[in-house]
């Protein structure tokens, strides 16, 4: 089993929709594929999937009748019987546990490493104790060319390779919203369209529009863009931080692109108003929220490097659909409150001072982020806001 080189355990995990799943199955399908080796997939989305595919396992490896009876009535821990057979000589294997998104599931030994056989992990949890010392591999966007290749193979007589690129590049390289696209360009019913067409078509919904491509009786959440950030969203509020979500659609009221990390200083969350909304964010959760949707993949906190000897800006880097998802699923009440938080923390990261080059850099790094909240504003809220709009203008596009 050299495919997964050395380690035993190893974890796939990035954003939802990036690929772990589709990634862990061609390992899977090719290490099986000889057939010398025995493979077992497993779903790990929730505790009961969990321990019965865990069973499973362990009665296709010789567990008896009389063994499972013991565990069902509480008489032996379920994982031990299972590793039980797992760690013992025999035919070598591999164990796939599929959307492990909430690691405490694996917790009481349901995950751990064996000379005999390797584990493969996916979830959209970067960091988790669970984990140990498995290796872990993060899954990110394709490359370009490769994302490229995903519609060229999907739709091959919808356009060159140069607007597969072009394409590509407009949903952001993200393979879920690749596959989307793909399977609507390869069975078009009413229209034809290529692939320049539907990347016009983005400019109005993007979101909306990829998730054209899914099956409509597919009830399966984490196959649409528009549902399936707010598995990690559920997530994180279930876990004791619904505040997060809150601070990830004020983020979705701005740009995709990096953000500077200083518009959420905890002091000025109240100040903005972020306290007042349901679930309220506070200055004194806020860092414990942004770890949250980092840890979920749902945004980078990177450093942006700077120039001629100045420090890095830490800065939030943001997907431009997983903003647009989230924006059009804010509910109607939250929206307006919301988009002037967002106005007034926008304000604030300008200090009124005398032009520099590091300040040239943080006002190029702002006007796409002045933009979308102008393009976001409804009309009242706009109105209310004329002022904190005149001080934006001013600070991003200063007189000559």
């Amino acid at each position: 089993m050299t495919t997964l080189g050395g380690a035993r355990v190893h974890v796939l995990h990035g954003l939802g929709g990036c690929g772990k799943t589709t990634l862990a199955r061609f390992v899977f399908d090719e290490t099986v594929s000889s057939g010398a080796v025995e493979g077992f997939w497993v779903g790990a989305a929730s505790r009961f999937a969990l321990r019965a595919g865990m069973l499973s396992v362990a009665a296709e490896r010789g567990a008896t009748t009389a063994e499972l009876e013991a565990v069902q009535r509480g008489l032996r821990p379920a994982a031990d019987l299972v590793w039980g057979y797992l760690d013992r000589p025999g035919t070598p294997w591999i164990l796939v546990l599929d959307n492990a998104d909430e690691p405490s599931f694996l917790d009481g030994g349901w995950i751990r490493p064996s000379r005999y056989g390797t584990t493969l992990v996916t979830s959209r949890q970067t960091q988790s104790p669970v984990w140990g010392d498995a290796e872990p591999h993060h899954i990110g966007l394709l490359p370009p060319q490769d994302a490229a290749l995903v519609l060229s193979d999907l739709a091959p007589s919808t356009g060159s390779d140069e607007d597969a690129l072009e394409l590509a590049q407009a949903v952001g390289r993200l393979p879920l919203a690749l596959t989307l696209v793909g399977s609507q360009l390869s069975d078009q019913l009413l229209e034809a369209v290529t692939m320049a067409d539907f990347r016009h078509r983005l400019s109005h919904e993007p979101s909306v529009q990829i998730d054209n491509g899914s099956v409509p009786w597919d009830s399966d959440m984490r196959r649409t863009l528009g549902s399936t950030w707010q598995l990690s969203l559920d997530a994180l509020a279930e876990r004791g931080l619904p505040d997060a979500g809150t601070l990830m659609r004020l983020f979705s009221c701005f740009a995709p692109g990096p953000l500077p990390i200083s518009l959420i200083r905890p002091g000025e969350i109240e100040a903005a108003g972020l306290d007042g909304l349901q679930p309220p964010l506070s200055s004194t959760r806020v860092a414990s929220c942004l770890r949250g949707l980092v840890g979920h993949a749902l945004v980078l906190v990177e450093d942006f490097p700077g120039q001629d000897g100045e420090r890095p800006t830490r800065i939030v880097q943001l997907h431009a659909l997983v903003l647009d998802t989230v924006f059009r699923g804010m509910p109607a009440r939250m929206r307006a409150p919301l988009l002037a938080a967002a106005a007034r923390l926008f304000v604030q990261a300008f200090p009124e001072e005398v032009p520099t080059p590091a300040g040239d850099r943080m006002r190029n790094m702002m006007v796409p982020h002045a933009v979308q909240l102008l393009e976001n504003a409804e009309p009242a809220s706009a109105r209310r806001n004329t002022g904190l709009g005149r001080r934006s203008r001013r600070r991003v596009f200063p007189a000559p």
